[in-house]
């Protein structure tokens, strides 16, 4: 007996462009959402504490604290402006803060060295200083005990 079929397999589709064959090949209830499970939520809660007890603020400071108006003040007074010629303001020079930083750093760096054994020999504050510094302490000093006086 003779087939009126072809033997041509031509993919038809199907309507709405649904199949009825599962390509994955998975149970149709693994594909239906579930609850999460309980250590799962630990997990995310875990983190979620961690990161509140471990946040750390960004550092903020006072614009206008009475330490930066003076800072301003001494570096306005000693670096000189822009606006006024070279021959009305004061000769450029170290502020009495940065002056003073300087001294503390030089004094924090000896102090590591002697902590370290580096430097065996103890070194005043005064020897520290460059010539310029020591001019301008002996200067206030002076100046100091006229108005004492």
């Amino acid at each position: 007996t003779r087939s009126t079929k072809r033997n041509v397999k031509v993919s038809v589709p199907k309507v709405n462009g649904k199949t009825n064959t599962n390509e994955n090949n998975e149970a149709i209830i693994n594909v239906i959402p579930r609850r999460k499970p309980e250590s799962e939520i630990n997990k995310e809660l875990d983190d979620i504490r961690m990161r509140q007890a471990h946040y750390r603020p960004a550092y903020t400071h006072a614009i206008t604290s009475e330490a930066e108006k003076d800072r301003l003040s001494q570096i306005f007074e000693c670096k000189g402006g822009k606006i006024l010629p070279e021959s009305v303001h004061y000769p450029i020079k170290d502020t009495p803060i940065e002056i003073s930083n300087k001294i503390k750093e030089k004094q924090r760096i000896e102090s590591i060295k002697m902590k370290r054994g580096l430097n065996t020999k103890k070194t005043s504050s005064k020897t520290l200083l460059s010539s310029k510094e020591l001019l301008a302490e002996q200067i206030t000093q002076e100046v100091n005990e006229r108005y004492n006086y």
